[in-house]
């Protein structure tokens, strides 16, 4: 009988040990905080593993995120980092940066077709990694030397 009552209490506490377990790796996220330092609110998207970098026409879809002055927005990706850039072509990650105003006066049509974006950081892991995966915009000084379009200019 007292065989039995362990044999129960094991399985119960592996059963829950499982649960909580997979539960945690299941809630994981790994974000890209996305850092809005301008006086203009923005809109970003960031590409996925279907859009991206060497192929940086916009989407047929408006797809973005809005954030507010000196606000921040986290994009949560439940995949690990290296995981996600194994799937992008090139393996680099773009990311569009639109003033909302533009969203708001504009079609995507028009956006799409002359390319209103302020500015698209074309981010490769290690970029991510020496940004503390925090994106700034405008764009940081240490982005310098990262490929953006239009290029990097310090007195943005």
């Amino acid at each position: 009988m007292k065989k039995n009552s362990l044999i129960q209490s094991m399985g119960l506490i592996i059963i829950i040990l499982f649960i909580c377990c997979g539960k945690c790796a299941m809630d994981y996220r790994y974000p890209i905080k996305l850092k809005n330092n301008s006086n203009h609110k923005i809109d970003v998207f960031v590409a996925d593993h279907n859009k991206g970098y060497p192929d940086t026409t916009l989407t047929s879809q408006r797809a973005t995120v809005n954030i507010d002055i000196q606000k921040v927005h986290y994009e949560d990706f439940s995949l690990e980092y290296e995981k996600i850039f194994s799937y992008l072509p090139s393996d680099t990650l773009s990311i569009y940066i639109f003033h909302t105003d533009t969203l708001n006066k504009y079609s995507w049509a028009i956006i799409k077709e002359k390319y209103m974006v302020l500015k698209r950081y074309d981010l490769s892991l290690d970029d991510l990694r020496k940004l503390d995966y925090t994106v700034p915009y405008p764009p940081s000084s240490a982005m310098s030397n990262m490929k953006m379009f239009p290029p990097y200019n310090k007195e943005e």
